[in-house]
């Protein structure tokens, strides 16, 4: 059960991370063990140095300590929080452990029949548990829980996240989005109900990464960056429809529309005040009528583009709502076939046939992915029957082993032959080993010498800043002759040895130290009497294997070796057979039939199945309710081309309205108070809605961004170094 909890985390892990694009990138997997209180028991923090510019060291920080190299010989120096390795062009793996706080914490409450109670309480009793985890986070993370649940728990229910099974096994999933702005609410714990009798709850696994919000957060930037220049324009446009001042430019489509408005506002405005007194009155209209008929091109313009704009994001939503899939084309909505398309899509979409359509969907694609394993079917069945084969050949053993055994012999000195640099190689490893140990022993000596060295360039440095131009020697000399006051001598002395102290002068004394032994190794290693040992232990060496390989032992072992390959040979020319070629075939199309019918017939198959065709229903509603929404707006649209329309019509017979301008009059008042009415409702709730509810959402997305600027990290990070994080947090319940 492990295993298959581990295989499910493991595929979690390939879909949350993301890798940096950067040259040097600091990888780090945090493993981590706590208890069901949060309680950290184990931290180890295993990094990988990613060198894609090969470089030959690589400067790293870190606040781990029992630093380990996993991944290869590599060495490191280590000054203060900063770790240099000896990379040579290649990545490094290495891990250490740490005490500090996990940047995502689950925590685990459970209660029994109303009452709080622990995972070991729980493996002794029987009743409605309720468990609910939680996340601490001071920054937004993703964490995804797994527990294995076994047939003691019974009748479970979750929220924020589902129940899996693979057949045999099951598993609770949960998952949380801790260290988010609460107004955004997004949940940061889920809670499982079940029935329990007697259940053994050890374990849960976490996996936690700020990666797909930092994702998110990247790609909708844009948007909202685009966001805010829409909202600021329509603030201008709206603030200055409401005070008559000019409409802002900085947005075309905003501006024309903004204006075409204000126009039919002033002119209702100019056919009140013109109805008051009969014959003014009339002139005033006819102004009024021809303010609007010059209008009339704009206003039509301005709806015109608001549908196109409907239809623009109608169109974006159904290409991305995955109906090429099944195989269902979807024309291009405009303002004459938008009615047709939706009428027919809605057809198309239809329970009664498109529910076979995602049956055998479905089957293909398990077939697919069964086909995707063929090799590994393959490889399984072909094991089998490779086993029959040989069993077959080796009863032709003894007959084998007879033609093989006299050509044995003379590949045994061959054999010694051929192996001669790798022996070298083994032996000039093994001596300069010992050249190693040998330098090593005279650390003490090298360093004294060094830092004896250091301190004679620290004192002369100081002498220099005092104005004593000499050397270490004179100096001491010098001192020696009282000829330096001891005022001045204690000032040096105590300037040299702070200086000495300083982590500079520790590392150039380290350097040099390093130089010395590499320097004296490679010396030993060339001198005669180091080659001369190293060829005399290669031919020592070879005369061994020699005689060892001439012993009996050792031929009874070749011969086995060359029977074994004869062997091998006769099965691979017998498994290549036709008879044997066609009996795999068969098998591989049988268990390929067998696995496709168990996939299918699985639970996540058929609820998938059961979430496509509830999705397709969902899509039909939608359609549905797009075709009502392009409806009202076409109506719209023709309505306001029909008023413009009579508005020029109404100019032309303005003449036939003078015997009933008494009866305008008042109609124009009604109608100038009704637009008034409407502009102050338009651009107050206008303004509030983008100062309210929009800015406020504007406001969340950039207190997100701010806080994913910097992905988390848990250990140091060196500038400029790219890196990724994930958290895999084992939970013991019972601990």
């Amino acid at each position: 059960m492990k295993k298959r909890a581990f295989a499910l985390i493991t595929a979690l892990c390939m879909t949350l991370t993301c890798f940096a694009s950067a040259e040097t990138v600091k990888h780090e997997r945090v493993y981590a063990v706590t208890n069901a209180a949060g309680d950290a028991l184990t931290i180890i923090d295993n990094v990988r140095l990613e060198n894609g510019d090969a470089l030959t060291e690589i400067d790293d920080r870190t606040l781990l300590t029992a630093l380990e190299n996993v991944g290869g010989t590599e060495k490191f120096t280590q000054s203060g929080e900063t770790v240099t390795w000896k990379a040579d062009g290649n990545s490094i793996i290495y891990q250490g452990t740490s005490d500090k706080a996990l940047n995502v914490t689950p925590v685990v409450r459970m209660t029994l029949d109303g009452k709080e109670v622990t995972a070991a309480d729980v493996k002794n009793a029987s009743g409605e548990l309720a468990m609910t985890v939680s996340y601490r986070a001071e920054s937004p993370f993703l964490a995804v829980t797994v527990m294995p649940l076994t047939d003691d728990v019974t009748s479970v229910t979750v929220d924020n996240g589902a129940v899996l099974t693979d057949g045999a096994h099951s598993f609770l999933m949960g998952f949380g989005v801790p260290g988010a702005d609460a107004d955004l609410e997004l949940p940061d714990s889920f809670t499982m109900t079940a029935h329990v009798d007697h259940a053994d709850l050890n374990w849960m696994m976490t996996i936690a990464t700020a990666q797909p919000v930092k994702v998110l957060t990247d790609v909708l930037s844009d948007h909202a960056a685009d966001a805010r220049t829409l909202v600021s324009d329509l603030t201008a446009g709206l603030n200055a429809l409401a005070d008559g001042s000019d409409i802002p430019e900085s947005n075309e489509d905003i501006h024309e529309l903004l204006t075409a408005l204000n126009t039919l506002f002033d002119g209702a405005a100019q056919l009140k005040d013109g109805s008051i007194t009969l014959l003014d009155g009339v002139k005033t209209l006819k102004d009024g009528l021809d303010t609007l008929s010059s209008n009339s091109s704009a206003l039509n313009d301005g709806a015109a583009q608001l549908f196109a704009a409907v239809l623009d994001t109608a169109n974006t939503q159904l290409a991305a709502a995955g109906l090429d899939a099944l195989s269902i084309e979807v024309p291009t909505l405009t303002v004459s076939n938008y009615a047709a398309v939706l009428d027919d899509l809605i057809a198309q979409l239809d329970p009664a046939v498109i529910d076979k359509t995602i049956e055998d969907l479905a089957k293909a694609q398990v077939r697919e992915a069964v086909m995707a394993q063929e090799d590994k079917v393959r490889e399984a069945v072909t094991e089998v029957v490779r086993g029959q084969v040989r069993d077959a050949v080796q009863a032709q053993e003894e007959t084998i082993r007879a033609a093989v055994t006299d050509a044995v012999k003379e590949q045994v000195r061959q054999a010694v032959a051929a192996q001669e640099d790798t022996i070298r190689a083994a032996v000039t490893q093994a001596v300069q080993v010992q050249v190693q140990d040998a330098v090593q022993a005279q650390e003490d000596t090298i360093r004294a010498g060094v830092t004896q060295a250091v301190q004679a360039q620290v004192l002369e440095g100081v002498l220099a800043q005092a104005g004593l131009n000499m050397t270490a020697q004179q100096y001491q000399d010098a001192v020696a002759a009282g000829q330096v006051p001891d005022a001045q001598q204690k000032q040096i002395s105590a300037t040299v040895d702070q200086m000495m102290v300083s982590d500079d002068i520790k590392a150039k004394i380290e350097a040099a130290v390093t130089e010395q032994k590499n320097q004296l190794v490679a010396q030993n290693m060339a001198s005669g009497d180091i080659k001369a040992k190293i060829e005399s232990a290669v031919t020592e060496q070879e005369n061994q294997l020699i005689a060892q390989n001439m012993a009996s032992g050792d031929i009874k072992a070749k011969i086995e070796s060359a029977v074994a390959e004869q062997e091998d040979k006769l099965v691979e020319e017998n498994f290549a057979s036709a008879d044997v070629q066609a009996k795999l075939e068969a098998a591989v199309t049988e268990q390929i039939d067998k696995l496709v019918e168990e996939n299918y017939a699985s639970a996540d198959v058929q609820n998938t199945v059961a979430e496509k065709k509830a999705t397709i229903a969902a899509a039909v509603d939608s359609l549905k309710r797009l075709k009502e929404q392009l409806a009202s707006v076409e109506t719209f649209v023709n309505g306001l081309k029909a008023y413009t329309d009579g508005v020029a019509q109404a100019g032309n017979g303005v003449s036939q309205l003078y015997d009933g301008a008494n009866t305008l009059s008042g109609g124009m008042t009604e109608l100038s108070d009704g637009l008034a009415e409407l502009k102050a409702k338009l651009t107050e709730e206008g303004l509030d809605l983008l100062s309210g509810d929009v800015q406020k959402a504007l406001d969340l997305f950039d207190n997100l961004e701010s806080q994913m600027a910097n992905v988390p990290s848990f250990d140091l990070v060196a500038d400029g170094m790219a890196h990724d994080m994930l958290l895999i947090i084992r939970t013991d319940l019972q601990k």
